[in-house]
């Protein structure tokens, strides 16, 4: 008999695996009916809130033992619910209202570096962003933006304590500090503003379902993004060295530089949760399948560039 490869069978249908489906895409009553049952704070109504949870689709490597005692590996994919950050901060408003609390959030306060000349320079940014210095081995230098923001939910009298000057503590309360790559990037304080809010509202332990206090951006770093764009693989954070010219990047450097582009602008679309980001996969399931693209870092320079400017150019013909 020949020798067929071996492979466990796939469902037919989403398999739950606690906060998580394996195989296909679940529906949204089926996400509804699992939000459903997840604890939410006194007072709070998850009718509320299922409006703001989003799937993130991506690829896990499986090992499988074979009949014949061998291994085998293969990708499945995974969906997560993810909580939309507006919908945290809507959370946590509604959470305060309920509990005559005052909701705020603010940047933290951190270290100022006016000259111009040091690679820390931020006189120019708002308040709470700051760079993220680091050398490999070599000695090369890389720059990542950071924002640190603060979240709390006060008492009324201690918020005007607050307004005073006074030091105090909100009665929940966190803080969170996002990192993006320091590459050009027209949307990268932005970015980071908004993951670090998110992160600041999960380490406060507001509606941290899903993915937890990871952002949408964390869980694509992580794991390589949604699945069309990268099946399994890990992204590496696009560097650059500090006040280096575009020009003189190597071509490994470019391409870094175009994927974290390309995550960082699928972030975007997603996050809008539009017909947009469905149009896209889509279209990018097809070249992937044309090109034999197992993975992002299969995708090659000039395919990445269209794929690049297919997102900029979709995220800018969607209305605001």
């Amino acid at each position: 008999m020949p020798n067929v490869p071996w492979a466990p069978p796939t469902p037919d249908a989403p398999v739950q695996e606690g906060a998580r489906w394996r195989y296909h895409k679940p529906s949204s009553e089926q996400v509804a009916a699992w939000f459903a049952t997840v604890p939410l704070d006194d007072g709070m109504l998850h009718e509320q809130f299922v409006g703001g949870l989003v799937l993130i689709p991506q690829n896990e490597k499986v090992r499988y033992t074979r009949p014949d005692g061998g291994q085998m590996e293969r990708y499945e994919q995974i969906y997560t619910p993810y909580v939309q950050i507006g919908t945290r901060v809507g959370y946590a408003r509604r959470l305060a209202e309920h509990r005559d609390l005052i909701y705020h959030t603010e940047p933290a306060r951190v270290p100022r570096t006016t000259n111009p000349a040091s690679t820390y320079f931020n006189g120019n940014l708002p308040e709470g962003l700051w760079w993220h210095v680091v050398a490999n081995d070599e000695g090369r230098v890389y720059r990542y933006l950071c924002a640190t923001t603060r979240v709390g939910l006060y008492s009324p009298q201690t918020y005007a304590a607050k307004l005073r000057g006074e030091p105090v503590m909100p009665m929940l309360g966190g803080e969170g500090t996002k990192q993006v790559s320091g590459s050009p990037d027209q949307n990268m304080i932005a970015r980071a503003q908004t993951g670090a809010i998110g992160r600041a509202l999960g380490v406060a332990g507001i509606l941290v379902v899903g993915t937890g206090i990871a952002t949408a951006e964390d869980m694509w770093e992580v794991t390589g993004g949604p699945v069309a764009m990268a099946a399994g693989a890990t992204l590496p954070p696009s560097e650059i060295a500090a006040g280096a010219p575009p020009e003189v990047l190597d071509e490994a450097e470019a391409l870094d530089q175009l994927r974290s582009r390309a995550l960082a602008l699928q972030t975007q679309m997603q996050e809008l949760g539009s017909e947009t980001w469905r149009t896209f996969a889509a279209w990018y399931q097809e070249r992937a399948k044309e090109g034999n693209w197992q993975q992002l870092d299969d995708v090659p320079f000039e395919d990445l560039k269209t794929v690049v400017s297919k997102l900029e150019n979709d995220l800018a013909a969607t209305p605001a």
